[in-house]
């Protein structure tokens, strides 16, 4: 079969066989993933029933290829707050043809059953289209609607919960972290609080007692570093504030991003003010998440800006105020009118004001939706499929981390933005006055912005001007951000190379000896600079960047201590600027003395 162009002008039936073709040749495995982004265009201008069957059909195509890494996110993300039975159903089969089951997939399991229990629905995931369907199920005949020589065939039906609990029983002991969930569950159906089946609790009931009856025989687990759906974020973190322009993947950098004309952008808020991207995401660090009101999975849109309002309680207390913007954006701009932004927002809990608001652009979203690469497709105006996404920009308007798929967590987001400020601070006092006088005859946007990137230019500006600088630097922040990230279990590495599929690198394996690797060149740069520090005054540079690797590798990576990571990188960061402020004074010390006995002098 020819290849066909890949766009909304080809039918669900040549959709289909395209599938069926794909799932019989393991080297085409990545089409399929690449099928799963709900901005690919063979979803634009879809209904949403059609994009359910096809991504469905997808997940599905992945229980006989086998579920790759890649893809496992999208699988995880289906069963966090997906809402259709369809779906859920093909996504906890499609979980079970993956080859390391994990602990952290029993959580995402009941979560699933939680949610889906009061909307689970008789499907078929044997054909194509099994969408909402009876006992008896229609052959891929009549996938389109009409009916054709494929007639009816008599096929056993199953449900989203069944699935579920077939995957649980997949995990075996590895299911044993959801036995307080399970008689949770089990408890409120008892009280009349839930919607399974007298079968259903059995076979649950069947599966507690046994992971009860193992309990007493099995050792304790290792830890994983993933424990709950919402830590799933971690590992999403596009890390931009930490990886200079000259390092990172082409893909991955902000400047490859569709960003012309982004600051010139204007937005009606909540009160019908109008604004730029520039004069509101300019000069300071913002979280920004996207939503719509006619969204109708309460775990997706409506959850999201209640948990934006959660999270801007949490700034007020650090207090964060007046250092942090937070905006919630529309997917619907047309509809989504100033009125309806208050209230939707009113109702969730947000505060607004001059620097939290609700927002929509005033000339629609393509710009913003190739500048973000937002998980968003449409059918003329209304959104067809959306992921959950979250981003902090830098005071540069630029991604400095992004939480897509998985619902986030709002601690950890407040992690990410206060590592970002106390990077801006670093920066801010490591600047030579040579540099400052520079960033003052830019744009005012620019001078505010002080990330990390910017910390290891103005130190590389400084040598230039005549100044001597240690590679410590850069070397060593960069490789402390690496291992302080470095994803330490298959799950976190999927989740990891979801991101980074975009550059190409979905078939990386996961290689654990990366992290041994990466720890031994940071101690062997560590001592580099050890020794460069004798020439110089005062040994506090080393100090501090001694005292960062060992949170770093030791409280950070062993025994997983929380915030022990970033503080580590704040005081590798500081303890090389000091380092390299330290050697430029002394060098221009040296060059101080050579002119004064120098016989021109």
């Amino acid at each position: 079969m020819p290849e066909l162009p890949l766009d909304s002008q080809v039918s669900e039936l040549q959709f289909s066989t395209l599938v069926d073709e794909v799932k019989s040749d393991p080297a085409r495995s990545a089409l399929l993933v690449d099928l799963l982004r709900e901005d690919h265009p063979i979803y634009d201008q879809r209904g949403t029933a059609a994009t359910v069957r096809m991504r469905g059909w997808v997940l599905l195509a992945f229980e006989r290829l086998g579920l790759p890494e890649a893809a496992l996110v999208f699988v995880l993300e289906e069963l966090d707050n997906g809402r259709d039975a369809y779906l859920v159903a093909a996504a906890a089969r499609s979980l079970r043809s993956y080859t390391c089951p994990s602990p952290v997939m029993a959580a995402f399991l009941m979560r699933a059953l939680a949610n889906i229990q009061f909307h689970d629905d008789l499907v078929c995931l044997d054909h194509y289209g099994g969408y909402a369907v009876s006992q008896k199920v229609r052959t891929r005949g009549d996938t389109a609607g009409q009916d054709t020589a494929g007639g009816d065939t008599t096929t056993p039906g199953t449900t989203a919960v069944d699935e579920l609990v077939m995957s649980l029983r997949w995990l075996g002991s590895d299911a044993a972290d959801a036995v307080p969930a399970m008689e949770a569950l089990m408890t409120d159906n008892a009280k009349g609080g839930g919607a399974l089946s007298q079968t259903q609790l059995q076979e649950l009931r069947a599966i507690l007692e046994s992971l009860r009856s193992i309990e007493l025989l099995l050792e304790p687990a290792p830890f994983y570093c993933c424990t709950l759906p919402a830590s799933i974020g971690t590992f999403r973190d596009w890390l931009a504030h930490a990886w200079s322009e000259n390092t990172r993947p082409d893909a991955l950098l902000n400047n490859t991003r569709d960003d012309q004309n982004i600051e010139s952008i204007v937005f009606e808020d909540q009160d019908g003010e109008h604004v730029k991207f520039a004069d509101f995401f300019y000069g300071q660090p913002s979280v920004v998440v996207f939503f719509y009101t006619r969204c109708t999975n309460p775990l997706k849109c409506s959850l999201t800006v209640t948990k934006l309002a959660r999270l801007q309680k949490l700034l007020a207390e650090r207090p964060l105020d007046g250092r942090i913007c937070t905006a919630a954006i529309t997917y619907d701009p047309e509809f989504d009118l100033a009125e309806r932004l208050r209230g939707y927002g009113g109702s969730r809990g947000m505060r607004m004001d001059g620097d939290n608001r609700l927002l929509r652009a005033v000339e629609g979203i393509e710009p913003l939706r190739k500048y973000f690469r937002l998980g968003v497709n449409f059918i003329q105006s209304i959104v067809n499929r959306h992921r959950v996404e979250l981003y902090v920009l830098d005071a540069a308007g630029r991604i400095a981390a992004s939480f897509e798929r998985i619902q986030w967590d709002e601690n950890e987001v407040l992690e990410r933005v206060a590592t970002l400020l106390a990077k801006d601070s670093i920066s801010t006092a490591a600047r030579s006055p040579h540099s400052i006088e520079n960033d003052n005859k830019e744009k005012t946007y620019t001078a505010k912005t002080s990330s990390f990137v910017a910390a290891t230019r103005s130190v590389s500006s400084a040598h230039e001007s005549g100044g001597s600088t240690l590679r410590g630097l850069p070397a060593l922040s960069i490789l402390s951000v690496a291992i302080a990230f470095f994803p330490k279990c298959p799950v976190c590495w999927a989740a990891y190379l979801s991101v980074f599929g975009i550059a190409g690198l979905e078939q990386l394996p996961y290689s654990p000896w990366l992290l041994p690797l990466l720890a031994s060149l940071m101690l062997i740069n560590l001592g580099s600079l050890r020794l460069q520090q004798r020439s110089m005054q005062g040994p506090a540079g080393f100090y501090l960047a001694a005292m960062g690797a060992f949170l770093i590798l030791v409280c950070g990576i062993g025994l997983e201590l929380p915030y022990a990571s970033a503080a580590g990188i704040i005081l590798t960061v500081m303890g090389s600027a000091i380092s390299v402020l330290g050697s430029r004074n002394s060098a221009s010390f040296q060059r101080s003395q050579i002119d004064q006995v120098s016989p021109g002098s």
